[in-house]
């Protein structure tokens, strides 16, 4: 049937009149001695030039929403003097196909490039140091990004639904990753983060289906709710020792993982972590895991062996529901009994004693803070300890089945080992360490040190000779002295003490005596339980 001609007419008046782009289609205002530009009109077309300068004065900003909407405009060319882009600039910009950010850029604004549909790449100068949320959303043909290093901060769905970027490069600048930053990203297939990221945020890699290889930091501490929710295709991963936390639904539907890594550190995870990994075939959760969540491996139809390293943690509504029976789970032959004795059922799995490995009890002898990597282990295992003190206490030494001041530290697990640590107050450090490396010191006063003089003040350069009066002038009760026959001579007592308030007196035989880059060493061993020593002088 054919239209009525006042419908015809109407339909094309709403289409916009197409013209080539240029600086007519363009507003601006003048602010701070430079141009900024607040809009453009959107029948611009085709490829637009802005000028770096315009009316006699630089182009220094792009206003928000300037180009918002312009959806065939497929090039726009910025001046290098643009220092500033504001939010939402490009939003909507569905014919743009590439864009080389100014040289001076300091920051990607919020939804800068949002639904930009045919952006299929952008050069990201090595002034940025911030990537807005939503930044990038939506940006379905981007395939390959190469953050520069310098960028610190990349903010919430900054790449959220670019479903096909394919490889992203994220700089070891980077400290912080924003929640949902590649959800949704179907085609990732592998990445790397960075060695400063500490979390990995929420729904960070949510349906990310084509991931097969992730690498993550070492010091990252905490896997957050729905992190790799829905990777259907990531094979393993590799969880590093420090992680504490693994979020509800981390792992939910990883359906052809088939290994997972949990290391000692863990101490909770989230409901729903690992339901529905189905090739999942085992999996070992250390000591400090004391509760197991609802539906936390509900679905894992293949799991048929788990190792738990602690006693019988406390399991939550249908942790284990559709699980085969008939599996096997491992334990250690001293908790064996919280699951019943061996040969017994618990959660459907036959009890069995684990054998080949050892425990490290560590505990505080003084002070406050904690140990991590304590718990059981392979025997033959290398297992390092690192003593954590608490606010405003500091580490000082070993004790028990491992010595010394190394921190952390390192032993070769042959039987189970307990081992003590030494924390101070901070205050107690600093003038045990500071003051006794940094300073003349004299008789006890708090914590056993009074400084006296600098070494500065006293000795001007190395190796300097000196009077009887200068050797005199180094402690107040001359800790140095010539004797009578016109020796250097040193006399000073040594006390030991468990809680710096009570020091008692020791008589001790150096253990030996050398000269060290030009300095006499008299090394000791120190007394059994004997926190503290303390030198006076005659």
């Amino acid at each position: 049937m054919k239209l009525p001609p006042v419908i015809a007419i109407v339909l094309l008046n709403a289409l916009p009149s197409l013209r080539a782009a240029s600086l007519d289609d363009l507003t601006w205002v003048t602010a701070g001695g430079g141009i900024t530009i607040t809009d453009c009109e959107e029948a611009a077309s085709g490829e637009l030039v802005i000028p770096g300068s315009i009316e006699g004065l630089p182009v220094t900003a792009v206003g928000p929403l300037a180009f918002r909407g312009c959806n065939i405009l497929s090039s726009i060319t910025l001046p290098d003097s643009v220092t500033s882009i504001g939010a939402r600039a490009f939003q909507f910009c569905d014919s743009l196909t590439g864009m080389t950010l100014p040289p001076a850029l300091s920051q990607i604004a919020d939804y800068t490039f949002y639904e930009c549909t045919r952006l299929e790449s952008v050069v990201i100068p090595d002034s940025v140091t911030l990537i807005g949320e939503r930044a990038f959303q939506g940006c379905s043909s981007l395939a390959d990004v190469t953050i520069p290093d310098g960028v610190e901060v990349i903010a919430s769905r900054a790449f959220y639904r670019c479903t096909g970027l394919s490889a992203i490069s994220l700089p070891n600048s980077l400290t912080a990753l924003g929640s949902r930053i590649f959800e949704e990203c179907e085609e990732l297939d592998s990445i790397v983060i960075p060695e400063n990221i500490t979390t990995l945020p929420a729904y960070c890699f949510y349906r990310c289906g084509d991931l097969t290889s992730i690498t993550l930091p070492d010091g990252l501490v905490a896997i957050e709710e729905r992190a790799f929710q829905y990777c259907e295709r990531l094979p393993a991963i590799a969880i590093p020792e420090g992680v504490a936390s693994i979020g509800a639904y981390a792992f939910q539907s990883c359906e052809r993982i088939l290994e997972i890594t949990i290391p000692s550190s863990v101490t909770s995870i989230g409901t729903r972590a690992f339901q529905y990994c189905e090739r999942l075939p085992t999996i070992v959760l250390p000591a400090a895991i004391t509760s197991i969540p609802s539906y936390a491996f509900y679905g894992c139809v293949r799991l048929s062996s788990i190792t738990l390293r602690g006693a019988a943690p406390s399991v939550g509504q249908a942790a284990f529901t559709q699980v085969p029976g008939g599996g096997t789970a491992y334990v250690l032959e001293q908790f064996a009994s919280t699951y019943g004795g061996v040969g017994s059922s618990w959660q459907g799995f036959s009890v069995q004693a684990l054998s080949g490995f050892h425990t490290v009890t560590a505990s505080t002898l003084l002070g406050e803070g904690t140990v991590d990597g304590a718990g059981s282990h392979e025997a033959g295992s290398t297992v390092t300890l690192t003593a954590i003190p608490a606010p405003g206490y500091a580490f000082l030494s070993w004790s028990g089945g491992v010595g010394g001041t190394s921190n952390p530290v390192s032993l070769q697990l042959e039987e189970d080992v307990e081992v003590q640590v030494v924390f101070v107050s901070q205050e107690a450090y600093d003038g045990i360490y500071n003051a006794g490396r940094e300073a003349v010191t004299d008789n006890p006063g708090s914590y056993g040190l009074v400084t006296q003089a600098s070494y500065d003040a006293v000795v001007e350069e190395r190796d300097q000779r000196f009077t009887e009066e200068q050797i005199r002038a180094m402690s107040a009760n001359h800790t140095v002295g010539l004797n009578a026959a016109g020796n250097i001579e040193i006399k000073f007592s040594l006390f030991r003490s468990t809680d710096l308030e009570t020091f008692a007196p020791f008589s001790v035989t150096p253990a030996s005596v050398s000269v060290v880059d030009g300095r006499l060493c008299l090394e000791f061993t120190p007394e059994a339980e004997a926190a503290f020593f303390r030198f006076s002088v005659e």
